[in-house]
Order: C-alpha cells, then structure tokens, then sequence
C-alpha cells in the first residue's frame, strides 16, 4: 500500500513539473508579445 502511495506521488511530481515547464513557457511567450506591443507603441 505505501508503496502503491509512492509511485502515485511520483507520477504526480513529474505531472506538475511538466505543467511548469510549460507554464513557464507560456509566461515567456506571453512576456515576448507584450514586449513587441509596447515597442510598437513608441
């Protein structure tokens, strides 16, 4: 049973670090996009 526990919180760690990757990803592409709005405003 502990075991079984185990490799369920394992496989949610690298679940939640992939979202974070991508979330991280996404804040970055979010970030370039307002950058070039705010240039073009200049």
């Amino acid at each position: 049973m502990i075991i079984h526990q185990d490799k369920i919180i394992k496989m949610n760690v690298i679940k939640y670090d992939k979202l974070d990757n991508y979330a991280q990803m996404l804040n970055a592409i979010t970030q370039k996009i307002l950058m070039r709005e705010v240039q073009e405003r200049k």
